[in-house]
């Protein structure tokens, strides 16, 4: 019994005694033979505040919110379900098996949301190309040539140049370039904005 009770008091050490009610677990870095505490601080974005030159300009920004609330649902969706096809189409082999996979999603797409989308207003769709591009890493044209192949996403490329030239399927998201567009963004991501989930 006496043999059991020095092996357990040796198993215990100093670094394992409780931390006091008063003390803090801190992280430290040695630097030049100094420990100098260290801690992590969160992101913290910084906007300088918007000063219109003119009401048209603050109505334009106006615009731009209402219109980002409306498709950045359906942005975030496309990129989860892109995601969903991904991971699925990795699990199938064979073109003709895959083709009916991706026929059989895109009946199921447009069951959900062809008249939704085709009520949006041709600026809502620009945003909505723009961020598309910006969650998944590809713009529409290249997804539309993954999944049905090139000359179809260079036919609706063609048509909607033709339609409009801002209609553009091969534009990218930069933030650098929309900086309004990046700061409603941080606004919705951050909740401070507040939008409704795609089902």
């Amino acid at each position: 019994m006496f043999l059991f009770l020095i092996s357990l008091f040796s198993l215990y050490t100093p670094s394992q005694t409780p931390l006091a009610s008063d003390s803090v677990l801190a992280y430290v870095k040695i630097y030049q033979g100094d420990t100098i505490p260290m801690g992590f601080l969160p992101q913290v974005n910084i906007w300088s505040a918007v000063k219109w030159k003119s009401d048209a300009e603050r109505l334009e920004y106006l615009r731009l919110k209402r219109n980002l609330v409306i498709v950045y649902p359906y942005a975030i969706k496309a990129a989860r379900i892109l995601l969903e096809m991904n991971e699925e189409l990795s699990h199938i082999e064979g073109n003709l098996a895959r083709k009916r996979y991706i026929k059989s999603k895109e009946r199921v797409l447009k069951e959900n949301f062809e008249d939704r989308l085709k009520g949006m207003s041709t600026y809502q769709g620009r945003l909505l190309m723009l961020l598309i591009d910006r969650q998944t890493g590809q713009t529409c044209y290249e997804l539309v040539k993954e999944f049905r192949g090139g000359f179809l996403a260079w036919t609706y490329h063609t048509m909607m140049n033709v339609y409009d030239e801002d209609l553009n399927m091969k534009r990218t998201y930069d933030a650098t370039q929309y900086p309004l567009i990046d700061h409603v963004l941080w606004e919705i991501e951050t909740g401070k904005l507040k939008v409704s989930e795609i089902k």
